[in-house]
């Protein structure tokens, strides 16, 4: 069972049939970051979660389904955030 960020992101990214360093190029970052980002070894900057949800086209996760999947609060906190402030 999928049951935390990395595993997430790393599954939708390879659903999509995206490499890391694809996504690091449309994202501007490393590609070495985007592999922390999958060994749970950091988180993307809250600033480019609308783009990394874009990317991945999963648009339809609430605060709910975030709870369950993020387990660090203020990060999951920021991300509610914008994605109140987008669809308002």
């Amino acid at each position: 069972m999928i049951n935390n960020f990395s595993e997430i992101f790393r599954t939708l990214r390879k659903e999509k049939q995206l490499t890391q360093e694809q996504i690091a190029e449309i994202l501007g970052v490393s590609p070495q970051a985007v592999s922390r980002w999958e060994n749970s070894a950091t988180f993307p900057d809250v600033t480019l979660l609308p783009q990394l949800r874009n990317i991945l086209k999963q648009q339809s996760m609430n605060y709910l389904e975030l709870k369950k999947y993020v387990k660090c609060r203020k990060f999951l906190e920021c991300i509610l955030v914008m994605m109140t402030e987008q669809f308002n």
